[in-house]
Parts: C-alpha cells; sequence; structure tokens
C-alpha cells in the first residue's frame, strides 16, 4: 500500500496501564558467569547492568531443598544492586514444586508416567483444596526468606513459570482451578497469598504467566482467580 500522512494526538494527562521497567533474566547457566575470571566478570557485569540500564532482574526460584546453593544467583543480583541501587528491581520465578510436593518426586517433567504424576500431590486435609497448596506455599515463603536472608529480596514473584507447559527440565503443571488429575493454580495462589500476608514488606505477586499470550491462555487462567487476591497481582 501506498504511504500516506497521519495525525496523532498523544494526552499524557491519560494514563493506561504502567510499565515498570525493562530487563532481562538470569535463569539457568548461572555458574557460567560466575566462573569468569575477574576482569571479564567485571567487564560483563558492568555491560549488562550500567551499560543497559536494566529494570528488571529475573531470577528463578531454585532453592527446593535446605541444601541447594544459590550463591551465583545472589552474586549476579548483588552485582546488578551494586550498579543500579534500587532502580533494579527483582522479580522471581520458580519453574517447579520441590519433588517431595509432587508424586513423581522428581522436579523434572519427563519423570514420572502420567500429568497426575507432574503436578502437585493429592491431599484430603488441605484447607485451600484437594492438593499440596499449603506446603507448597509454606515451601515458597521460606525460599523467599532464604533469598532475603543472603541479601535479596525480590520485589515481586511469580509462584510458577508456564504452569501449563509439559517440559523436560523442571515444571509442576497447574490447570487454571484445580481438577481430579492436576492442581489449581486460583487455589495455590490463595495459598500463596495467604502465606506471604504474614511477612513484613512482602513481595507483590504478578499475575500467571502461561505459555504464550494467544488462544486465550492468560484470560482462562485470570478468570479462575479470587477477586479479593487480585489487589495481590
Amino acid at each position: 500500500t501506498s504511504a500516506f500522512a497521519a495525525s496523532i494526538a498523544v494526552d499524557p494527562a491519560s494514563t493506561k496501564q504502567k510499565i515498570v521497567g525493562f530487563g532481562g533474566a538470569s535463569a539457568y547457566y548461572q555458574s557460567w558467569v560466575t566462573a569468569m575470571q575477574p576482569d571479564l566478570k567485571k567487564d560483563f557485569f558492568d555491560t549488562a547492568f550500567t551499560g543497559l540500564n536494566l529494570s528488571l532482574l529475573r531470577l528463578g526460584n531454585w532453592k527446593q531443598e535446605d541444601t541447594t546453593s544459590v550463591a551465583d544467583d545472589i552474586a549476579i543480583a548483588k552485582a546488578g544492586k551494586e550498579r543500579l541501587g534500587n532502580h533494579l528491581k527483582i522479580e522471581m520465578s520458580s519453574w517447579s514444586a520441590p519433588g517431595r510436593l509432587k508424586p513423581s518426586g522428581s522436579v523434572n517433567g519427563n519423570d514420572g508416567s502420567s500429568k497426575k504424576d507432574k503436578t502437585l500431590k493429592p491431599s484430603s486435609t488441605d484447607p485451600y483444596g484437594k492438593f499440596v497448596y499449603s506446603e507448597f506455599a509454606h515451601w515458597w515463603k521460606t525460599s523467599y526468606q532464604a533469598y532475603a536472608d543472603m541479601g535479596i529480596a525480590p520485589d515481586y514473584i511469580s509462584f510458577q513459570n508456564e504452569p501449563d507447559m509439559f517440559a523436560s527440565y523442571e515444571e509442576t503443571l497447574f490447570e487454571p482451578s484445580e481438577t481430579s488429575q492436576k492442581a489449581g493454580y486460583a487455589q495455590a495462589l490463595n495459598a500463596v497469598s495467604d502465606a506471604f500476608k504474614t511477612l513484613p514488606n512482602a513481595p507483590k505477586i504478578i499475575g500467571p504467566e502461561p505459555l504464550g499470550i494467544g488462544y486465550n491462555s492468560f484470560q482462562k487462567y485470570m478468570a479462575d482467580l479470587d477477586d479479593s487476591k487480585r489487589l495481590h497481582l
């Protein structure tokens, strides 16, 4: 088509969704960065943080057990904070619940014979539903506190990365609301939100992050959430 002139009117006083910032993720291969020689590592951090002036850094919540080391994540996050201070916000996502909370006993999605093995364990006593939501929320709270005790308290959390994606690596599946076979994102949100209410300066819980934004995936998850919890999103 032919180009044509157009007029655009912008009203700065009419604002819509607020953009918190732009950034990148340190979700895998953190040890590659921390293993660099000191001069090269400094140049890398200067470029990645000062040079790009990132405003968001996404970390994975890898502290599935007390013995899990997250020293590499802490080193990267601290390097960013040293250069950017409070301009840099931290967002933390979990790729999997601990293996002890899943029927497969493993964080990896390729372990287990059916989709029932790749979600949370069932429970007949949990107050939030038919799966171990309370234990999952307690794990999230204590792992968050472990990061905070090491000097990095995330500003935002997402308690499950891509809850609808089958993966051979770390994963835990959640339906928008629980079914007979899979735990529900809505029920897990209620449990996690309640657990974090007891913390001073608790992080904000961001909305669900299913695989992609097509096929109404995000809308399906949002539709089943408790409206009273949306204040925390």
